[in-house]
């Protein structure tokens, strides 16, 4: 690796690091903290002049394809298609509505028709980077707003991607070929890409993962991710389409898959850093000096594109959702110029359909739409409810309520960490209860046959941040961990205490020795394996000696506390008279039809009569203990039976009543 190169990196990461805290004490997003550091190491100034901004652009070009990747795994094929009414109408009438708006303004202004055209390219799309970080930073992908918003930056991608294209027939300079041609061409290459996908999608993804998944390793499965990801990337740029889309199409072929989910943990940790970088090589585009001497231009300009832009994008929106709060919070995160509109802007300029002024005054409006940004979105909500209060005294009211806009929300839910026999009886006890619940499991084949069955369970390995934070952890109000590895029990305890420390954590363990460790990690509590099974079992030992149900108890609870002197603070433990007998407790359950219905315990007289003794009737929740002997009994009721089993077997075939439903129920 180039040493200079590694050097920029440091410089890049020391000068984060302050501008960013400094911003998240003042609650400004990180976004502009980026920007803010770009636009302090700029290259003009004289102490970063070493800085090459030109390599600092390409690895920052690695961000716009790693948050297209994510985003595209949030994504699916059948989502896409749910939503082509919103790509289609709302992406068209958008960037065909904005570029007009801004040529005729232009044109007004006494700009040349083609140059006008050209500015209208150069606004009317939005920054993909940019919102699509703000709406992961909020977990707002998957709000109606965000997806909307996602479906027009799609089709922004796609269209500007002809825009360049078409760069020379503004300038007149077509190379030999008509615009049908051009047109031809590129419908050519997107048949490719979109074949190639297909092929993908249907032969060679699912089960390409689903074998990787099986061997359980995280190398191979990392490897496997990262050829789907750039074989997809290297056919667009071969093919001169947008790498950005290629690597938001990989993303989805993914998402089709129950793997997309650890595929998405795998690929964050490199988003996050390089997005970073891409922010700051857009804030170090900025010539502060000249943005200083012309703020007050600057503003005026970025605050026109950013009302020019609210407007035709909440147009759009409206002709597909109404007008209400989601057009207007998908046209916020619209608002903002495009980091490609930079490179538009060069393609341009190559043939003089801009001036190096021109490129000054539109670097640095765009620049300040990028620093409003995420304040914008911020406030608003508060704003649209401020305008409906408003629009509601002249008796006009909007669509779109902030309420049930957004899809079912994980809160106060439970994650089982783990689909084996533990698991699957947390998972259905859960149900039973009507607690919400969501699973994360490791095993392929579980995962998807539990899918099919209608079971909330996700592919990931819990041990990772991301496949935490895709179950929202951070507001779940109970994590149980099932898993018998107690390695990863103890990483899962740790990072899920991290993410959230009022959640409730159990986790089970084979050994009492592992108990303290995850308990000083974060458990609440810890369920001992060896301690469980000698407990119940010690307990049927005891009940078939038949030791006092009391004295159990007592013996019981000085297991637990593991202190035999608590034996001289309980009750005293009856004499252990280790008599070997047949007699044991049973609950036999009075069947419809029984010739018990309707008799008292005196009329029946069982003990004289089947030599049967009844020391308790359960009837529905009531345990009735202290009976009479005028006590009848009624349909349905569990008798709780004490005799030899000969004796209770005989009074069952006299007396009709069922099986035992039990033994040893005491």
């Amino acid at each position: 690796m180039d040493i200079k190169l590694l050097f920029e990196l440091i410089i890049i990461s020391a000068c984060t690091i302050p501008v960013v805290l400094i911003c998240h004490r003042l609650k400004i997003s990180v976004i502009v903290g980026f920007l803010l550091t770009g636009v302090l190491i700029n290259p003009k100034f004289g102490i970063f002049r070493f800085m090459d901004q030109h390599t600092i652009h390409i690895l920052s070009e690695v961000g716009i394809i790693c948050l297209l990747f994510t985003i595209g795994l949030e994504f699916s094929i059948t989502k896409i298609k749910s939503m082509r009414d919103e790509l289609l109408i709302g992406g068209g009438v958008q960037v065909f509505g904005t570029l007009g708006v801004i040529a005729l303004i232009a044109i007004a202004f006494a700009l040349p028709v083609n140059q006008a055209i050209f500015l209208g390219c150069l606004i009317a799309i939005s920054s993909t980077a940019l919102k699509l970080s703000i709406l992961q930073n909020k977990g707002a992908v998957n709000t109606a707003y965000g997806q909307v918003s996602v479906a027009v930056t799609i089709f922004q991608d796609i269209a500007a991607v002809i825009m360049i294209i078409l760069v020379p027939l503004f300038a007149g300079e077509s190379g030999g070929q008509s615009l049908i041609q051009i047109i031809q061409n590129l419908v050519i290459k997107f048949l490719i890409v979109i074949v190639v996908s297909a092929i993908f999608h249907t032969l060679i993804v699912p089960k390409m993962l689903y074998y990787v998944a099986k061997t359980q390793s995280r190398e191979l499965f990392v490897v496997t991710v990262f050829f789907i990801f750039t074989s997809i990337v290297g056919l667009t740029g071969y093919l001169g389409i947008s790498i950005a889309l290629g690597a938001f199409i990989a993303g989805v072929l993914i998402s089709e898959s129950q793997y997309s989910h650890r595929a998405h943990s795998v690929i964050m940790p490199f988003k996050d850093i390089f997005t970073s970088i891409f922010f700051v090589s857009q804030g170090m585009m900025l010539d502060l000096s000249f943005a200083l001497a012309n703020l007050h231009y600057l503003l005026l300009i970025a605050i026109a594109i950013i009302i020019i832009k609210l407007i035709c994008a909440t147009i759009a929106v409206s002709l597909v959702r109404g007008v209400g709060f989601v057009s207007f919070m998908a046209s916020v995160y619209l608002a903002q110029i495009s980091e490609f509109s930079f490179v538009l802007f060069q393609e341009g300029s190559k043939y003089s359909l801009m001036g190096q002024q021109a490129w000054n005054f539109f670097l640095g409006a765009s620049i300040i739409t990028m620093l409003l940004s995420p304040s914008m979105v911020d406030y608003a909500p508060a704003f649209f409810e401020f305008i409906k209060k408003w629009l509601v005294k002249f008796n006009i009211k909007l669509s779109g309520d902030v309420e049930g806009e957004e899809e079912e929300i994980l809160e106060d839910h439970l994650i089982i960490v783990g689909y084996g026999i533990v698991g699957r009886r947390v998972a259905y006890g859960a149900k039973l209860a009507g607690i919400k619940y969501i699973v994360i499991e490791m095993n392929p084949d579980t995962v998807k046959k539990e899918q099919e069955n209608g079971i909330p369970i996700i592919y990931g390995d819990a041990t990772e941040d991301a496949v935490l934070e895709q179950v929202k952890i951070e507001s779940a109000k109970a994590i149980v961990i099932t898993i018998p590895n107690i390695a990863a029990a103890s990483s899962i305890v740790s990072l899920s205490y991290k993410l959230n420390e009022n959640a409730y954590i159990l986790v089970r363990s084979r050994f009492d020795l592992d108990s303290q460790n995850l308990l000083g990690l974060g458990a609440k509590d810890v369920i001992i394996e060896e301690n469980e099974v000698s407990y119940e079992m010690l307990s049927q030992l005891l009940k078939h000696f038949m030791i006092p149900v009391d004295s159990i108890d007592n013996i019981m609870f000085c297991q637990k506390n593991e202190d035999t002197e608590s034996l001289g603070t309980r009750p005293a433990v009856a004499e252990l008279s280790h008599t070997k007998s047949e007699h044991n407790i049973y609950a036999i359950r009075v069947p419809k039809n029984s010739p018990l219905i309707g008799k008292s315990l005196m009329e029946l007289d069982l003990r004289k009569n089947y030599g049967v003794l009844v020391i308790m009737i359960k009837r529905g929740d009531t345990e009735i203990v202290n009976m009479d002997s005028n006590e009848k009994i009624m349909d349905k009721d569990i008798l709780v039976t004490f005799g030899s089993k000969t004796k209770i077997n005989d009074f069952i075939k006299k007396s009709g009543a069922k099986k035992p439903e039990s033994e040893n129920v005491i």
